[in-house]
């Protein structure tokens, strides 16, 4: 099988892994060659001869392989300790999506999402953060914060600042959006900004956000905050012109929403010593207890350790290690090469013991044992049905939702459709009535006027009135007529203009709602007079119970008022509704009138029989009944014009058939 691999391996053009492993690919670096210049130049004070380039290429290059052989041969391979449940240190969310993973700095294991650091294109093999690219050695200083550690970029001015605090700071930008850097804009924060004090770290280093809540001036760091658990949300609004707007809330321990889904950890840290000295830790005014402080840095601490990487050490067997040495031929050998080893180990350590060698990092994969997978494979399945199972029963639970819904709605419509047949007048005038109850934008009439408050009102008012005062005679039917409802609604209009003044903010109140009000008094008025309501019982008379005619001019009305329908689908749907209905009725009043015309004709053959002889009606020859107009026109056409010649009789003949 190797064999066969190897094979395919030449002819396809590539080498194979025997080959690669003759060839030497470690390429000098910068360190490197300042590395072996030192060595070199202490090993001249010595009179030993100079090491050349070749030979510590081949030496690292066979540390790197061999330390890949033995760790495979070991059963295990590189790892860079990846935690599954990482979140991006930027936006401290775990979810990732195909176009938007969480990459991994392979030197700092820094996490951060694609979006978030500005990476539109996951680079092959080794990736490293650009601290670790541009200053791997020396560390770096945020501007706007004290924090060491995250993710940083670069200025327009060549300083470092996060890019939590870039996004955070509202004066601060990025002059490119899609690699969000450099960040400049460093000189446009006010001079009030770098001022401000963090009540979390108590430092003036840098500049400080506030909280978002009116009236409050608490300040804080950027990363402080985020180390602290604050509630830091960018959401998104629509302005009144309908225009996403992107805004940055971030409240402070004590204004943290109740819905909001972290808790802070300076709560967090107050309930652990509520529990612990049975007494809370409290503000004093912006800053915090100095004891809240120490637990608070003693929890940074403990995080930071827990959250630091593990780094694999190299490791070679002292066999191979003889083996290697024994492949070059240099003075004072023994020294040197435990020099080399020395520095390959720190070097491979800096680099969080990620392989010096680009082909073995992208070769290195995790040994997957087959009864694991199967075991993956079997929790897969379960999971694809439990997801399976979860989506029908979601799905069932929307159609539920939608059946009760439409059951609501069918059930208003049948509680509409009761209350208008039992008490037509009483629902048209509640109808009417919340309408009036929107108008009132101030809420002046929606209750009585309190006599305790109002002194001499009832002095000058003697009957007084309020919209809550006409609920309630509605509902317990005391309206007989409309107008006593349009008195009562009059009544507390002209209460308020009687009791204030003409230049008062309450009198004209009432002037506009009295203007308002007549077209919405007008409009019930009109629904009242155009529903046939019966006046003894009170409600409301069937369609069975009225004439055709009362029942074709009530269905020219609905047309009407249905041809003033907004929507022209729902109003061609009930105007094709209405006239169908129209031609019904015309139907049935067709037939009536043939009916009382058979009942006419019976009663004249009655009367004939009786000796009484009808101008209007006789009888034909062949014994049918016909009028008189009918009569008239049959014995025009059964005249026979006179014929004086063959050439007239034709004339007449053709005359009359014509006629």
């Amino acid at each position: 099988k190797q064999w066969y691999q190897r094979r395919v391996a030449i002819t396809a053009g590539e080498k194979s892994p025997e080959d690669l492993d003759q060839e030497i690919e470690y390429d000098m670096d910068e360190e490197d060659y300042a590395w072996l210049d030192i060595m070199n130049e202490k090993r001249h004070e010595l009179n030993h001869s100079t090491v050349p380039c070749e030979v510590f290429e081949q030496l690292m290059d066979r540390f790197e392989k061999e330390s890949y052989f033995e760790s495979q041969s070991c059963g295990g391979v590189y790892d860079p300790l990846i935690d599954e449940d990482a979140v991006c240190c930027i936006c401290s969310d775990g979810e990732c999506s195909n176009s938007n993973v969480i990459l991994f700095c392979d030197m700092c294991n820094l996490a951060v999402h694609q979006d978030c650091y500005g990476v539109p294109f996951i680079p092959e093999g080794q990736w490293l953060c650009r601290r670790c690219l541009h200053s791997p050695s020396k560390p770096v200083d945020c501007v706007l914060c004290p924090s060491k550690s995250g993710a940083f970029k670069q200025t327009d001015c060549n300083r470092w600042v996060h890019v939590l605090c870039a996004l955070w700071v509202p004066e601060v930008h990025f002059a490119n959006p899609v690699f969000l850097e450099p960040i400049d804009s460093l000189n446009e924060i006010p001079a009030a900004r770098w001022k401000l004090s963090c009540y979390i770290c108590r430092r003036k280093e840098g500049a400080c956000i506030q909280c978002v809540r009116t009236n409050c001036y608490t300040a804080f760091h950027v990363s402080c905050a985020q180390q602290a658990g604050l509630h830091m949300k960018i959401e998104t609004y629509q302005d009144e012109n309908g225009n996403s707007t992107v805004k940055n809330v971030a409240y402070c321990d004590i204004h943290t929403p109740s819905d909001s889904d972290v808790t802070p950890l300076i709560k967090r840290v107050n309930d652990e010593s509520d529990a612990e000295d049975g007494k809370k830790m409290k503000r004093r005014g912006i800053m915090l207890d100095k004891k809240l402080q120490q637990k608070l840095k003693k929890k940074f601490s403990c995080e930071s350790d827990s959250n630091a990487p593990v780094v694999n050490i190299p490791f070679i067997p002292q066999s191979k290690m003889e083996e290697i040495l024994n492949l070059v031929e240099i003075d004072d050998k023994e020294e040197f090469f435990e020099r080399l080893k020395a520095y390959w180990t720190l070097k491979r350590q800096a680099r969080n013991g990620v392989p010096l060698l680009r082909r073995l990092q992208v070769t290195h994969t995790r040994s997957i044992n087959p009864d694991e997978e199967k075991v993956d494979k079997e929790q897969l399945v379960k999971c694809q049905r439990l997801r399976h199972d979860l989506e029908r029963a979601r799905l069932l639970v929307e159609l539920i939702r939608k059946r009760e819904k439409l059951k609501k709605e069918q059930l208003k419509v049948t509680q509409q459709l009761m209350g208008m047949e039992l008490s037509p007048l009483c629902y048209i005038l509640s109808r009417t009535l919340d309408i009036l109850f929107t108008r009132d934008t101030d809420q002046l009439f929606h209750e009585p006027v309190n006599a305790e408050e109002v002194d001499g009102y009832l002095d000058v008012i003697k009957k007084p009135m309020d919209l809550g005062t006409m609920r309630n005679k509605i509902e317990t039917m005391e309206y007989e007529t409309f107008e006593e409802f349009k008195a009562d609604f009059h009544l507390i209009l002209s209460n308020c203009m009687l009791f204030n003044k003409t230049n008062s903010a309450y009198y004209k109140y009432a002037e506009r709602m009295k203007d308002t009000c007549r077209t919405i008094l007008n409009r019930c008025k009109q629904t009242i007079d155009n529903t046939d309501i019966n006046k003894e019982t009170g409600t409301l008379i069937p369609e069975e119970d009225k004439t055709l005619e009362e029942q074709l001019i009530n269905v020219k009305r609905k047309v009407k008022e249905a041809k003033q329908i907004r929507n022209w689908s729902s109003r061609a749907s009930r105007v094709k509704q209405l006239r169908k209905e129209m031609k019904k009725i015309k139907l049935k009043m067709n037939e009536e009138d043939k009916l009382s015309n058979v009942d006419s004709l019976s009663t004249s053959d009655r009367a004939k029989s009786e000796g009484e002889e009808d101008p209007e009606i006789s009888i034909n020859p062949d014994g049918n009944v016909a009028t008189a107009k009918q009569k008239k026109i049959s014995d025009y056409f059964n005249k026979t014009p006179k014929a004086t010649s063959t050439r007239d009789g034709e004339q007449a003949t053709s005359t009359a058939r014509r006629k």
